[in-house]
């Protein structure tokens, strides 16, 4: 939407036994590109 800026996407994420993040990242975003 805004020209030069990175687009928005979707990251998953969840918690793991002691209530660190565990983060679910694509390297195939367009941004990453």
């Amino acid at each position: 939407k805004h020209e030069g800026y990175p687009s928005g996407s979707l990251v998953d994420f969840t918690c793991d036994g002691s209530g660190s993040p565990i983060l679910s990242i694509s390297s195939l975003s367009v941004h990453m590109k």
